[in-house]
């Protein structure tokens, strides 16, 4: 299991855009009606960009890499990380479900979803 994290936490950076990928791809609806799931995806989505967004803005992170390992000065528990461990992962997780959701794509809520949350 740890091998499969480290793979999937090397090669994110190429894999998100994978998932957004499939997001345009045709397959079966939600629903036929529109605007409800088009509201729905968009009200999950925003939401989730206003938790990065509020991550970002209430606390200052420093971190880089120290001879090709992450390096973080210390941890980080003002603003949302003083009530959750990595807000940001729960942004994306909003993030990633609302744009599935937005698509009106069956594939991508039952499929893409459940894939995201296991990386």
């Amino acid at each position: 299991m740890v091998r499969i994290g480290n793979f999937f936490f090397r090669t994110r950076n190429y894999l998100f855009p994978v998932f957004y990928i499939f997001l345009f791809l045709p397959f079966r609806r939600i629903s036929p009606d529109y605007m409800t799931v088009f509201y729905v995806g968009l009200g999950i989505a925003l939401i989730g960009q206003l938790v990065r967004m509020l991550t970002i803005g209430m606390a200052y992170i420093v971190r880089g890499g120290r001879n090709r390992r992450i390096y973080a000065a210390g941890l980080v528990t003002d603003g949302l990380f003083s009530h959750c461990r990595n807000p940001m992962y729960v942004g994306n997780i909003l993030l990633i479900i609302g744009m599935s959701i937005l698509s009106n794509s069956l594939f991508a809520v039952l499929v893409m979803i459940p894939l995201f949350l296991f990386i």
